[in-house]
């Protein structure tokens, strides 16, 4: 999974087998139905961290472990 972010997104979504894509505002995100793992990124974009990487492990729907890479 990607996660990006804009702060000037211009044009329309374009349609997606996934889901509905829309564009959510950062401190909406915590509102929605997401996976636990979810919490971990979801603190860094709200911070506006710099750039990083995030792998998830989970057991049926249970984080068992994550590996976090910052980039500075």
């Amino acid at each position: 999974m990607y996660v990006f972010t804009s702060n000037d997104f211009t044009g329309e979504l374009i349609e997606c087998n996934e889901g509905d894509l829309q564009w959510v505002q950062k401190d909406k995100v915590t509102e929605l139905n997401t996976w636990e793992g979810d919490k971990i990124f979801v603190e860094k974009i709200k911070n506006n961290d710099a750039f990083f990487t995030v792998k998830f492990n989970y057991d049926g729907e249970k984080l068992i472990k994550y590996d976090l890479n910052e980039y500075k």
